[in-house]
């Protein structure tokens, strides 16, 4: 199955740099294999083969070290930081649920050497490779997969023109003197990664801007009837006769609330992020704190769900895998509408693709 990630990978490596990167251009075909690259990590999971119901519980360090590097290689070559961390951050997580399941000593000399790498890492190299990646992100679209990694090894290993830089982007979006009324984030450390869990203007300015447009907002309503509308496979939209271009909303709520509360002419079209109540407020005034309770239990529920404890404690290949995705849930993104796209499509597709998948396998390994 690890395979099947591998080849979706290559795949938007050979598209890269054409017109075939955009998602409109991408087709179902595109569609798939975008989908399928978040397989490429699932060997994390042999780290803990009885919680996924393996009865073999040997772990193939080495094979698990070549692996990854390579994984990290195709993350850099396509600016993809997600398939990169994701792996690393769900490993610890899961180390963590182990600790508390089996009731284990958490702090112990091998445990306080690894964590005290892992900061050094997160903190130093990783977080360096990382901001060499986001600023070579439009790198990926407009050139080959070859010069894309080129150009971000050259400024990963020339420290202070990265960090120059990372300075420049931050200030031209940052307000740490009053300068840049208008930002949308803030300057707080030099981390990239830990800048994305402590950013609080982006939270504050989607309140401001919620409150100054007003709450239950009719633009918001709009937003929300097409991004429903959109949940459901072009092909039955066709059916239907529904003929709008789902890409000509392919905005955040973040995006949204900027533009209109900016004034701008032209839609905004940044993927910005945004606070998760001033959405909520923006699309349904105090009656969304109502909606948002059901529907984050029903993601509770449906990611309980996936898990067996009737025999053995067992969790799914995919959920351990994509601990980190649920654990932030609450990050500065597109609000309940994540959890609504989880619910209404992306949470069955990828349950359903993963289901197909596996039996095409198991089949292919049975008639051998």
């Amino acid at each position: 199955m690890a395979g099947a990630g591998i080849f979706a990978l290559l795949y938007n490596i050979t598209i890269q740099g054409t017109d075939m990167m955009d998602a409109e251009n991408k087709g179902a075909w595109g569609q798939i294999m975008n989908q399928m690259t978040k397989f490429a990590i699932l060997p994390i999971a042999m780290l803990f083969p009885k919680y996924y119901g393996r009865k073999n519980t040997a772990i193939p360090r080495t094979s698990l070290i070549v692996y990854f590097s390579f994984i990290i290689f195709l993350a850099i070559v396509t600016t993809k930081r997600t398939l990169m961390f994701t792996g690393i951050v769900s490993w610890g997580l899961m180390a963590f649920l182990v600790v508390l399941l089996e009731n284990k000593k958490l702090f112990k000399t091998k445990t306080n050497i690894l964590i005290i790498i892992g900061l050094y890492l997160v903190t130093g190299p990783v977080a360096d490779l990382a901001t060499a990646m986001i600023l070579n992100r439009q790198s990926a679209y407009s050139s080959k997969a070859g010069e894309t990694f080129t150009n971000i090894w050259k400024l990963y290993s020339d420290k202070e023109k990265l960090h120059n830089a990372y300075n420049m982007a931050s200030l031209s979006n940052s307000d740490n003197g009053g300068d840049n009324f208008y930002a949308w984030s803030e300057y707080y450390v030099d981390n990239i990664l830990l800048d994305r869990i402590c950013n609080l203007r982006t939270q504050d300015l989607t309140l401001d801007y919620a409150t100054k447009l007003g709450y239950d907002n009719s633009k918001m309503h709009r937003y929300a009837e097409n991004f429903l509308m959109f949940q459901i496979p072009t092909p039955i939209l066709d059916i239907f006769g529904y003929t709008t271009n789902k890409f000509d909303s392919n905005y955040t709520p973040g995006d949204l609330l900027s533009t209109e509360g900016l004034g701008l002419k032209n839609m905004y079209k940044g993927f910005r992020v945004a606070g998760d109540s001033g959405i909520g407020l923006y699309w349904m005034g105090y009656s969304y704190y109502i909606f948002a309770f059901f529907i984050y239990v029903l993601v509770f529920y449906f990611f309980s769900s996936l898990v067996s404890t009737k025999l053995q404690f067992i969790i799914p290949i995919p959920i351990i895998i994509a601990l980190l995705k649920y654990m932030t849930y609450f990050n500065n993104s597109t609000g309940i509408f994540k959890s609504l796209n989880l619910i209404l499509r992306n949470g069955m597709q990828d349950i359903l693709l993963y289901v197909i998948l596996f039996g095409v396998i198991r089949l292919i390994i049975r008639q051998k």
